[in-house]
């Protein structure tokens, strides 16, 4: 089998900065267990930051710590080397901005071009439809190496003509849902899916299940406005009105804190929702075991790990439609899909495990076997597929 070096682009890569170092792993950890599970695939990764100067790192700390990463170059983080690139970014679309990423990319070109060679480089992978897949655009035209996309930004607005421009031109593009994967079929004739993976070590046979008459609830989540947890909190409200007995446990940090909090108190919901703080990922799934229901109704979500980690460890879901999960799951199989906006809706899934005391159980048990199809080697048998097939077709 021919050797697979791949070039990743990203703008979403844990560093030890604040700005970064909350940022979600997935992309390492699939590369460490895509390279665990098949000895001829190697990864480079490019982290893509929005430039900042000595001025502009004089005016926050934020833009002080993208000036120290350009500074930096490359950094390693769990093993990976990260090379760092510095973009100018703007929110809105004009003439200039391709020029700008043209100038960039002529400024690291050097950079790039060693990266490519010294690693071998035989596919670039952009992870978003904008900057970073503007870079890979570059690569192929210059280096002549196929690039694919991974389209986790597809849908929230209308594309740019550079997006479009990018899109046309790549090799491939992927999908993290089946919503995406909808709007990536018209765009482009090489669309995948391809959602993120879990350790089997996720399904844990549960040996007992609660059989008290309070519900287990948990959202593990950063609290974000578009996380809707204001919703599941109303939603809540309306259970408590009918004296049906729940606890929410809500476990992650943002800058929705104080306002949930508010409202926790406004409905006099004090002694059943609490907010637990963050949890490291490692103990996620120990602490999923000591609920009944997972519930998170975000919108938009690209995907969503934590929904994979809460069905592996047998429990059902309840999260938003056309979001997250969608199309991989079964609506009232493996859990609920409900409008995110609808407080009513959601309030009237929940009570469903009241008026049926072992729903959870029988859901629970569908919902774990579904989690298999999201395990590793799945997973990274379908990531060699597109890898390969981007190769075979060139530029």
């Amino acid at each position: 089998m021919e050797r697979v070096n791949i070039l990743q682009i990203a703008s979403v890569l844990p560093a030890h900065f604040k700005i970064k170092k909350r940022e979600n792993d997935i992309l390492l950890t699939t590369a460490r267990q895509h390279m665990r599970l098949n000895q001829n695939v190697k990864y480079t990764f490019i982290l893509t930051v929005p430039f900042s100067s000595y001025f502009l790192s004089l005016l926050s700390q934020k833009w002080k710590e993208f000036y120290l990463l350009r500074r930096m170059k490359i950094y390693s983080y769990e093993g990976f080397k990260i090379h760092v690139v510095a973009i100018p970014t703007f929110k809105n679309d004009f003439f200039f901005r391709k020029i700008f990423a043209r100038i960039s990319f002529l400024f690291y070109r050097k950079t790039i071009e060693k990266i490519c060679i010294n690693n071998e480089i035989n596919i670039c992978h952009a992870h978003n439809i904008g900057i970073n897949a503007g870079l890979a655009y570059f690569i192929k035209s210059n280096l002549r190496i196929p690039f694919c996309i991974t389209t986790r930004d597809l849908g929230r607005k209308p594309l740019s003509r550079h997006e479009s421009l990018y899109i046309n031109e790549s090799n491939s593009l992927i999908s993290i849902s089946f919503r995406q994967k909808k709007i990536a079929d018209s765009l482009h004739p090489l669309s995948y899916l391809i959602p993120h993976g879990i350790d089997d070590s996720y399904v844990t046979a549960r040996s007992n299940f609660n059989e008290s008459e309070v519900l287990k609830l948990v959202t593990i989540s950063r609290l974000l406005d578009w996380k809707n947890i204001d919703t599941l909190i109303l939603a809540l409200s309306k259970l408590s009105e009918r004296k049906l007995r729940f606890i929410l446990d809500i476990y992650g940090e943002g800058p929705e804190l104080s306002a949930l909090q508010k409202l926790v108190e406004a409905n006099g919901l004090t002694n059943a929702i609490s907010f637990k703080g963050v949890v490291k990922h490692a103990d996620v799934s120990k602490l999923l075991l000591k609920y009944d229901v997972f519930v998170l109704v975000s919108y938009p979500e690209t995907f969503g790990r934590v929904y994979v980690e809460a069905i592996a460890a047998g429990l059902p879901i309840i999260c938003s439609k056309n979001s997250g999960l969608d199309g991989y799951l079964t609506d009232s199989m493996e859990g609920f899909f409900v409008d995110h906006t609808d407080v009513d809706a959601l309030s009237s899934v929940i009570t469903k495990f009241f008026e049926d005391r072992l729903l959870k159980v029988k859901m629970g048990e569908k919902a774990q076997k579904a989690s298999k199809k999201f395990f590793w080697h799945n997973i990274c048998k379908n990531i060699d597929e597109v890898y390969n097939k981007v190769i075979e077709n060139g530029v």
